[in-house]
Parts: structure tokens; C-alpha cells; sequence
């Protein structure tokens, strides 16, 4: 309690304190506080972090740093408590926690003294905001699995629980996880006593209560956390999809609440990835359990046996995956309708692969994929030559000798002149004079030719697109099947159908891969936007806007990237509605053990993106190019900018006004970038890394905009970005994002 000679009128308030911290000489009677100073924000207050019971302030005294507590309401037996989890750790080495001490006549506001936790200072960050910074690393993610779990056995085999185990309690720092904030801590001590609170509520089970305080507390917690972590290392879009982040990792109370009709749980269920849907019964029977039967936080390896104290890196081929134990003291995982789990004490391994040779090896001993498309069975082994575009050339000219597929055996090809809009058909008697340039559509990594189908009475020639690959990719079957297997409840609208073929075409003596798809009738998407602008229809530039902006949120909402979005691969068809084309590069999250199989248009990639990069984020930074561009067209720019290339490189060369603090445009190159106030732990910051610096357009705006101006703020929106790492780029968001 605290003490003084009058009653106390009230509990000091976080502005009560800041007043209090900037007199340590009188306001503490600890010797080290005393001679200290708090740490001052840029305008020179006290640097504070407050919360629901408590303001947190950082004290230099010294070579020394504290982190100094300051309740904002007293708590019932709160020194006791305190007293006995000092004994215990004075006795008891607890891993994970830092040095502490409560001390009872800590800080004097207006007279009266009042208790404070003066403990040693982590300079980390919070699991939320590292994930936040990592969700796509799957080392930092499989590094963080293990300590978690190193830390929870650590804690049973103590006898031990946090009591509030969540995001804002584990903090990451120098590779290593830290627990703070012990106000409700539980120690053997403790038995029999009630809890003081009840801790975060998306991490906590529905029916907890202050009667459930002791060493099982921690379990539903850890079980949520742990499933966080390990779906977001097999999937990481999950993070994007689910807003991961936002006051939790994964899970939220509501999840808890209504599992049959969480949105979450349900993409769980019918996940593509199976080590992700297998554990759906378990998660399941967890939430639907009572707390008292919450099973304890325990791990399977792969080989079956339960060894308690003992972590396994989550990159260990023979212990790939923990696999949840399905009730306390079991020896074995349970099996049947209810786990979806291996039977014979196995715990299920990922698709996680070294590389991806190995990758496409476990996919097919799995059998990962099935449907109208073969089962697994390994890709066929191609020659080490591969073809160029002239053997493609002159084996496609003869359809009957080079096809596997009856249906194009039996088509004819026909011209296109480079161009989607060409169909001019070619009498069979002349194919051998048709020139290479206007039999193909030659892109960087593939050709594509135009043929028609046999007619089968009096309906239409049905036409396809057959895509030859210009050099051998190994795991393209594995890449190809993944995408044709993914659910695209939102964006199959924008997707061609198409069938990839193993042994699609024969040239010489050995036969390669082609894709056959429909063809689709209409204009490449920087074709269309030149032609409008011949004619001067910007009108219908601007009707493509909104299209754009849904077909890269149908993206978003199925989880996919294209990989490679650019205005090619973009088609508007006859009708005015949009398709994409070209899916070598895509990204879906039964790819997600896999990197990047090429990098895609380079002028409308981030600059940092390399072949490591490879998750839902690949398409964030190139639809805003491609937005901005489309929105710039719509303002009748001179011909010399009818091409978005011509545009983009422009933008790129040109000076940019951004603006400063005080709204005034500040000049700086491109290349010289924008100098950002100097934080002293940037990382902490969570709007100097997510909010946008650049203004929002008003209606009136758009009105009055004219061509220079959108390409100006369009420069603004690509230099932010390009100063943030390439998962951290922000999504396509027209509130945001408006440069028309």
C-alpha cells in the first residue's frame, strides 16, 4: 500500500507521473533513480508507454538502463505478490525473464508514495511488430518457433506461468525472446490464490476466470501462439489475408467465439497446404474443450517420442514439423475423424525443402495435389539442350507430328503479326511460308502460338494459346498444378483456363512442356490504353480503373501474386473486362516453401526484389505503378507518354516534390532519396514504417487534376515505397492511393 499521512484522493494518472519523473532527485528514493534521467521524446517530454494499468518509462543512469513501472490503479495483495515471485527467482533461475524489483515506496506524486517495478531495460521490439517485420522470413520465423517452445518447457518444468501470454509480453531481441510484465505471474507459492487480471483476450480461453490462476493457466495461450507461428511460417500470406498484426497475430476473440463461422478457421479447414489442414480438428477441439481440459503445451518430434526440454530446429529434415499433442499425458497422437494427423506417433512434415529439387520431391511422395490434373508423378526428364525459338517454330508449324493433345494435333495455326487482335487463318497448304514474326508472340522467357481447332459441326472453332517455354524450370510441374489447384473463389473471373502439359510438344526426338490455353480476343492492356488515346477516348481509360483496382483485390482475397504484373500481361478482351496471363512466376500459398523462379519486368518491380522474395506481396508494389500509370493516362498526356514504359522510366528520372512536416513541397531526387527524422529506435515506430507520407486527393481534386500532377504524385507513391522493404510495401487501396 502506499504510504503517507492523508488518505489517498485518487491514483496518480500517466500525466501525473510524466510531472513526477523529471524531479528523480525527489521523486525517487531509489539511489540509482535518483541520479537518472527519463528519456525525452523530440519535443522534450518524458517518453512514455502507457496502458490499462500501468505508465512505463526509460531511465539512463549511467552505463545502466531501467524500465521503470508505474501503476495506475492499486491492486489487491499486489506486494505480496511481488514479494513471493522475488523469492522464487532469488532461488530459481526462471530463462527468459529479466532482472526485477518491486519496491513499495518507489515514486512520490504530490506527497504520497506509490509502488514501482524498476526493471532492467530490453531494448527489443514486440512479437507482434517482429513478425510484422518478418512474416515472410521463414528462417526468423522458424528461429522464433524454437524459443517459444524452449520457453514454455522451460516455464512447466518450473512449475511457472506468465498468466498473460501474448505479442506485447514477448519481446525479440539479438536473436533471443524475452518475457516482461509480471504483475500477475504465477509461482508454486501462489497456490490457492486468485488471479489479478485476466490478460489479453485474443489469447485467452472464453471461460477464464480469476479462479483459474496456476501453472496450466498458460496453455490455451501458448497453443494460440504457437498455431500462429507455425501457419504463418507455411503460409505467409496469412498475415496480409488476416490482418495479422492488428491487436493480435492470428487469432482473435471472435475466432474463439464462433469458430464454425470464423473466416480464419475456415480457410484453415480447406487450406492448400496440408500440414495447415491437418491440424484443423485439433485447433478445433481445443477451442470447443473446457479450459479445465486445455491440453499442456507439449511437442511430438518425427520420430514419435516426447522429450521434454529438448527443442528441434524447425530446418531439421528429420524434425520438421511439432506436431500438437492431443491430450495431456497421452502417448500417442490421437488419430480418426478427429486429427487429421499421421498415425504411428509421426508427426506430419511440411513441404519445407532446401531447395527447390527437393521441394517438388516431397510434394510428389505426399501427393499434394490432385483433381482433374494428374496425381503426382514426377516430371519427365528433358534433355540438357533445350530448344530455341526457331525448333519451336518450325515443330509447331506442323501441329499433326509435334502435339500430344488431339485437339491442337488437329488445329491449325494461324497468323497473329505480334499482335492479340490478328486472327487471320493460314490455309494448310501455305504454312511453311508464314514468317516467324507472324506465326509467334515472343516474350522473354516463352513463345506463344495462335491455333484454331478442328470444326465440329456447325459450332465455333474453339482457339487456344499454346505457350512454349524457351529454357527448363525443374519444379514447373509443381509450380503449374499448385496454381490450377489453389481456390480462386474471387478471381477466377480474371484467369484464363489453361492446361499445363509435360510432354505438350515434340521437337526432334524428345518432347517439352507447353501450356494450352484459350485464346482471348482483345488487346494487350498497353495496346488498348495506345489505341484509346489515338482515338481520344480517355473515358475509357478510366473506366479501367475500377477494374483494376478489383481484379488485384480478388488477388489479394485468394492469396495469390501474379509475380510478373505488368501491362502485357494484362488483357482487355472484346468485351471490356480484364484477364492475366503468363503464370510462370505466380504465387500461391501451396508454393510457399519455394523462391521466386524469375523476377519478373523489371520496371515494375520493387528494386529490392530478388528470388528469395516470394509470397502474397510480390503484386503490392507493381499494381501501384500500374494504377498511378492508367490514372496518368486518363489525363490526356502528350504522345510522347502513349507508352507506359516511356512513363514510368520519366517519373523515375525526374526530380520529386515530396512534403515535408510542415506541408511545404520539399525538392529531392529520386536517387538521393528523402532524409527521415532520425529515430533513436526506429523499430518501435510502427507509424514511420506504415503510414504514408503523401497526401490524400479530394473530389474537387480530380476535377481540376491535370497530367503533370498525377505523374507528381505518382513519383510520391513509388519513392515512399521504394524506401520500404518489398513485403512492407502497401497494398492497393484507392482510399490511400488516388492519384487521378
Amino acid at each position: 500500500m502506499p504510504r503517507g499521512d492523508k488518505p489517498l484522493v485518487h491514483w496518480p494518472n500517466p500525466q501525473d507521473y510524466c510531472e513526477a519523473v523529471q524531479f528523480p532527485e525527489v521523486s525517487f528514493e531509489d539511489p540509482e533513480l535518483q541520479v537518472g534521467e527519463v528519456e525525452l521524446t523530440p519535443i522534450g517530454l518524458p517518453k512514455v508507454a502507457s496502458g490499462n494499468f500501468a505508465s512505463v518509462f526509460q531511465f539512463n543512469c549511467g552505463a545502466k538502463q531501467y524500465a521503470v513501472k508505474c501503476f495506475l490503479r492499486n491492486v489487491y495483495n499486489q506486494h505480496m505478490r511481488y514479494g513471493q515471485l522475488t523469492q522464487f527467482t532469488m532461488t530459481t533461475h526462471v530463462p527468459h525473464m529479466v532482472d526485477f524489483e518491486y519496491i513499495l515506496k518507489g515514486i512520490r506524486v504530490d506527497e504520497n508514495w506509490f509502488p514501482i517495478v524498476k526493471m532492467e531495460w530490453v531494448d527489443g521490439i514486440g512479437l507482434d511488430l517482429f513478425i510484422r517485420k518478418n512474416w515472410s522470413n521463414r528462417v526468423q520465423i522458424n528461429r522464433i518457433i524454437n524459443q517459444f517452445v524452449e520457453m514454455m518447457q522451460d516455464l512447466q518444468r518450473l512449475g511457472v506461468a506468465h498468466c498473460d501470454l501474448q505479442h506485447g509480453n514477448i519481446l525479440v531481441k539479438d536473436n533471443a525472446i524475452k518475457l516482461v510484465d509480471y504483475d500477475n505471474m504465477f509461482v508454486p507459492a501462489m497456490t490457492g490464490e486468485a488471479s489479478a487480471e485476466l490478460g489479453h483476450a485474443n489469447y485467452q480461453h472464453l471461460q477464464r476466470t480469476e479462479r483459474h490462476f496456476g501453472p496450466a493457466v498458460d496453455n490455451f495461450s501458448a497453443w494460440i501462439i504457437y498455431y500462429s507461428l507455425y501457419f504463418l511460417r507455411l503460409d505467409s500470406s496469412l498475415w496480409q489475408r488476416f490482418s495479422g498484426g492488428d491487436d493480435c497475430l492470428l487469432f482473435r476473440r471472435a475466432d474463439f467465439s464462433d469458430p464454425l463461422n470464423s473466416r480464419l478457421l475456415n480457410c484453415i479447414k480447406s487450406h492448400e497446404i496440408p500440414d495447415i489442414r491437418a491440424q484443423y480438428q485439433p485447433l478445433m477441439e481445443l477451442l470447443y474443450s473446457p479450459i479445465d481440459n486445455i491440453p499442456t503445451f507439449g511437442f511430438r518430434t518425427a520420430y514419435g517420442a516426447a522429450q521434454q526440454g529438448t527443442v528441434y530446429a524447425a530446418s531439421a529434415p528429420q524434425a520438421e514439423a511439432f506436431a500438437p499433442v492431443s491430450r495431456q499425458g497421452e502417448g500417442a497422437v490421437r488419430t480418426g475423424d478427429n486429427y487429421a494427423v499421421p498415425s504411428g506417433g509421426q508427426a506430419q512434415q511440411p513441404a519445407q525443402a532446401h531447395n527447390q529439387q527437393a521441394a517438388y520431391d516431397v510434394a510428389v511422395q505426399n501427393q499434394t495435389m490432385s483433381g482433374t490434373w494428374e496425381t503426382y508423378k514426377a516430371a519427365p526428364a528433358y534433355p540438357d539442350r533445350w530448344p530455341r525459338a526457331e525448333d519451336f517454330f518450325w515443330a509447331a508449324v506442323k501441329p499433326k507430328k509435334c502435339y500430344t493433345d488431339e485437339k491442337l494435333a488437329r488445329g491449325v495455326p494461324v497468323a497473329t503479326r505480334g499482335k492479340t487482335t490478328m486472327h487471320v487463318e493460314v490455309d494448310a497448304n501455305t504454312q511453311w511460308s508464314v514468317v516467324f514474326d507472324q506465326l509467334v508472340i515472343k516474350g522473354r522467357h516463352h513463345m506463344v502460338f495462335h491455333v484454331i481447332g478442328e470444326s465440329q459441326g456447325d459450332e465455333e472453332r474453339r482457339q487456344y494459346a499454346v505457350k512454349c517455354f524457351l529454357s527448363n524450370i525443374p519444379d514447373r510441374h509443381l509450380r503449374y498444378s499448385a496454381i490450377h489447384k489453389h481456390k480462386k473463389n474471387y478471381s477466377n473471373r480474371y484467369f484464363v483456363p489453361f492446361l499445363y502439359q509435360p510432354n505438350g510438344i515434340k521437337v526432334g526426338e524428345h518432347s517439352f512442356p507447353i501450356l494450352k490455353m484459350l485464346w482471348v480476343q482483345g488487346e494487350t492492356l498497353d495496346d488498348y490504353v495506345a489505341q484509346q488515346l489515338r482515338l481520344g477516348n480517355t473515358g475509357a481509360i478510366e473506366e479501367l480503373l475500377p477494374k483494376f483496382v478489383a481484379l488485384v483485390k480478388a488477388l489479394n482475397e485468394d492469396g495469390i501474386a501474379h509475380g510478373d504484373l505488368e501491362p502485357r500481361n494484362i488483357i482487355v478482351d472484346e468485351s471490356g473486362n480484364l484477364k492475366i496471363v503468363d503464370y510462370d512466376a505466380m504465387y500461391v500459398p501451396a508454393l510457399a516453401n519455394l523462391q521466386s523462379c524469375e523476377l519478373g519486368m523489371k520496371a515494375y518491380q520493387h528494386p529490392a526484389r530478388n528470388i528469395h522474395n516470394y509470397g502474397n506481396y510480390l503484386d503490392n508494389y507493381s499494381s501501384l505503378a500500374i494504377y498511378g500509370l492508367l490514372s496518368c493516362m486518363a489525363r490526356r498526356p502528350p504522345e510522347r507518354f502513349w507508352n507506359f514504359e516511356t512513363m514510368l522510366q520519366h517519373i523515375r528520372s525526374q526530380p520529386l516534390q515530396l512534403r515535408g512536416a510542415e506541408g511545404r513541397l520539399q525538392k529531392r531526387s529520386l536517387d538521393g532519396g528523402m532524409r527521415l527524422p532520425k529515430q533513436k529506435n526506429p523499430e518501435s515506430s510502427v507509424d514511420s514504417i506504415f503510414n504514408p507520407v503523401f497526401e490524400k486527393v479530394s473530389a474537387a481534386d480530380y476535377q481540376t487534376s491535370t497530367f503533370e500532377n498525377s505523374m507528381q504524385k505518382l513519383g510520391r507513391v513509388l519513392q515512399e515505397q521504394q524506401k520500404r522493404r518489398i513485403d512492407q510495401v502497401l497494398k492497393l487501396d484507392v482510399t490511400l492511393w488516388n492519384l487521378t
